[in-house]
């Protein structure tokens, strides 16, 4: 939504979103020249200029970033840099908007544009992967990522990213990896261990999955999801005991966690302890009855 706004003899057009965030700004100036990009910033700034949306509710704040799309900016004198900044912003907001054509196409523009920065193409291939993780077009996001760091522009998070597309798809060598090499840049990543313990589950490799759990809880010791995932892994491996403790763990952190009671059903049973298994098969069934045929198995 395009809304028109006039500070003294200036001419301020700004994009606003329907949420009421300003996502581009073009100021026209009294003796006629136009500011767009980083210079409508600047100017903005410096009038610390309010944009309002139509029903005169303020826009609460002016966005980091303005932009304007490259086909409104085509037909203006501007250098060829310039152009790349805007078209670059405004694919970075793909991010939030990850269906955006507009966005998509710029960052389309700014990666094949010849002369943009090596910096500016890799960033644009990672934000269009994860516009494409988000569309689940998750084959595109790996293409993308590998682009991205194929270009030498790139951080751990890149390949944990580029990990998890290969999760979603159960690639599990491929993503394991790449959580390897991320971890190698971010040790102590809660983020990857936990992406690789789940790697590691599809993997069946149970040895793994229980030290990237173990690692993870040392970091953030209260997520239930992790003792869940250590004890199934401790249940395959035979160690009834060690399950049993952390799905209590985990009911001891959220008592209504249905994954920890269902799993926890299945154990007891396995034990024997048939009553106890009962209570919290009725328990699953509820909190939430789909979990009923696995709770009743």
């Amino acid at each position: 939504m395009l809304e028109k706004g006039v500070e003294g003899n200036v001419e301020v057009l700004c994009d606003i979103s329907a949420e009421g965030n300003t996502e581009g700004c073009i100021v026209n100036m009294i003796d006629g020249s136009r500011l767009f990009g980083d210079a409508a910033l600047e100017f903005v700034r410096a009038a610390k200029y309010r944009p309002a949306m139509r029903d005169g509710t303020p826009v609460p704040e002016i966005a980091h970033t303005f932009t304007i799309r490259f086909d409104l900016a085509d037909d203006l004198p501007v250098q060829r840099g310039n152009l790349l900044r805007s078209g670059w912003a405004i694919c970075a907001t793909l991010g939030s908007h990850p269906n955006d054509p507009v966005a998509l196409d710029n960052c389309s523009k700014a990666i094949d544009w010849p002369d943009a920065p090596t910096a500016i193409k890799g960033a644009a291939y990672e934000v269009r992967a994860q516009a494409y993780v988000k569309q689940k077009q998750f084959e595109q996001a790996i293409h993308d990522y590998t682009n991205a760091i194929a270009s030498g522009a790139f951080t751990p998070e890149t390949f944990r990213q580029r990990g998890l597309s290969y999760l979603a798809l159960k690639n599990y060598p491929k993503a394991r990896a790449d959580f390897d090499t991320a971890l190698q840049g971010m040790p102590s990543s809660f983020a990857v261990l936990k992406n690789r313990s789940e790697t590691d589950v599809g993997l069946a490799d149970f040895v793994a999955t229980r030290q990237d759990t173990t690692a993870a809880i040392a970091i953030v010791p209260d997520d239930p999801s992790l003792y869940i995932r250590r004890a199934t892994a401790a249940r395959a491996a035979g160690d009834m005991a060690p399950a049993l403790a952390d799905l209590n763990e985990a009911l001891r952190i959220n008592p209504t966690e249905v994954p920890a009671l269902a799993e926890r059903c299945l154990l007891l049973r396995q034990m024997g302890r048939t009553n106890e298994a009962d209570a919290d098969c009725t328990k699953v069934e509820t909190l939430d009855p789909k979990h009923k045929a696995r709770a009743a198995s």
